[in-house]
């Protein structure tokens, strides 16, 4: 397909080239009549490939559908999903006019080998699965989830595009085709069954396997090999990979990717129930170690179940030591319970207050914004770390110290390498 950069389609001036795939290519640019950045996709009127990466065919017919399942989505007003402006054909070129994210794909984070904390990832993963549910909620499977089609802002709000395959539920014409991402394609989809929203569970069970572990879920050269590894093989447990990785995120997405759709989670809101448990779970641990130091006076802890507990079975679980009745106690023992009592009560609020402040969804904490600047750093972007940083310090009240110090290190960094 001959450039368009610098060309005017479907009202939009096109500015840069984004990024090419196999059915077309996706560039950024300005919608006149708003002056507002949009990108806009550009599609092959005949696409096809076979690979690992994708496996696709796109015929005249299923280019229709394609549109129709576009005008569906416009319908879709949800945060955590590209919205859609317009859709149309000009001089023979099918376009679509959508929401232009500022930031990077989740392929981007993995190919640099980016480790998010079980903070961030269940961050991320709440917000990807809120979207793709949205979808469900109106009658629609995406068929192509995979960490291409994440989106992750600069401000670390998730979104979910490429819609291209989606389908409506209950589609019996669709479901004869095999489409997908074969490294993330769900076992009916591989077998070439119908498909439904538990597909897609699996798909986001996935992605989200390879961006906490870096690896493939199943992997083979050859396609049709990669399809029955998804429908056979065992998966490699992920803390085997990443033991860092906490218990029950791990037991999730494992769950999440079984191979029959009656033991994966029921619903994507089910999903997202589990990881707000995850989260709290995590808070609570964190404000453990932080206010105790990892001692036993610490009065909450959330131990990790067997193997075969289901998720939703994880509780925290008090642990403190019954005292013994007061009026007979000597008073030096006396004096000694009233001020280990006063410290429980101290170690209970503060706990209280880190694990409540930790519930809220607003960004990545300072190990997860360390290892951002870290794998900047590395890369010697040290003009977009400054930004982070700088940025950070304008917005938070918190760490302030911390966050200068780390900006005064990456400064220094940056001139001893000119």
């Amino acid at each position: 397909m001959a450039s368009l950069i610098g060309k005017v389609l479907g009202g939009c001036r096109i500015e840069r080239l984004v990024g090419r795939g196999a059915v077309g290519e996706v560039y950024a640019g300005v919608q006149i009549s708003l002056n507002r950045r949009v990108a806009i996709k550009v599609l092959h009127h005949e696409a096809s490939s076979s690979g690992v990466e994708l496996t696709r065919t796109i015929s005249r017919g299923s280019l229709a559908s394609f549109f129709e399942e576009a005008r569906s989505i416009a319908k879709l007003s949800h945060p955590n999903v590209v919205q859609v402006h317009d859709t149309g054909n000009e001089a023979g070129v099918s376009y679509i006019v959508m929401e232009l994210v500022d930031g990077r794909t989740m392929r981007e984070f993995i190919r640099e080998s980016f480790t998010p904390t079980t903070e961030l990832a269940v961050m991320m993963m709440r917000q990807a699965a809120l979207g793709v549910n949205a979808a469900h909620d109106m009658g629609i499977i995406h068929r192509d989830i995979k960490p291409a089609n994440i989106l992750v802002g600069n401000d670390w709000e998730v979104k979910v595009a490429d819609f291209g395959l989606a389908t409506p539920v209950g589609d019996s014409a669709s479901n004869q085709l095999v489409v997908g991402t074969p490294a993330y394609m769900s076992p009916e989809q591989c077998r070439g069954e119908g498909v439904s929203e538990s597909s897609d569970i699996y798909s986001l069970g996935a992605t989200f396997y390879h961006f906490l572990s870096g690896r493939l879920p199943f992997d083979d050269e050859d396609t049709l090999e990669l399809m029955r590894k998804h429908v056979y093989a065992k998966l490699r447990p992920l803390r085997e990979i990443n033991p860092d990785i906490s218990f029950p995120l791990a037991r999730l997405i494992e769950r999440m990717m079984a191979k029959e759709t009656k033991h994966r989670c029921r619903s994507l809101v089910e999903a997202v129930q589990d990881l707000d448990r995850v989260h709290r779970t995590a808070a609570i641990e964190q404000a453990k170690i932080r206010v105790g130091g990892g001692r036993s006076t610490s009065v909450t802890t959330a131990p990790a179940p067997a193997p075969e507990d289901d998720i939703a079975q994880v509780t925290p679980t008090k642990v403190t030591k019954p005292l013994t009745p007061v009026m007979k106690a000597p008073r030096r023992r006396l004096r000694t319970q009233l001020v280990v009592a006063l410290l429980l009560l101290l170690t209970g609020m503060v706990i209280g207050k880190i694990a409540g402040s930790r519930l809220t969804w607003g960004g990545p904490d300072s190990a997860a914004l360390s290892a951002l600047v870290k794998s900047r750093c590395k890369r010697r972007d040290y003009e977009e770390a400054r930004r982070l940083l700088t940025r950070r310090i304008q917005e938070s009240s918190k760490d302030k110290d911390w966050l200068r110090a780390e900006l005064a290190r990456v400064m220094g960094e940056a001139k001893n390498k000119v």
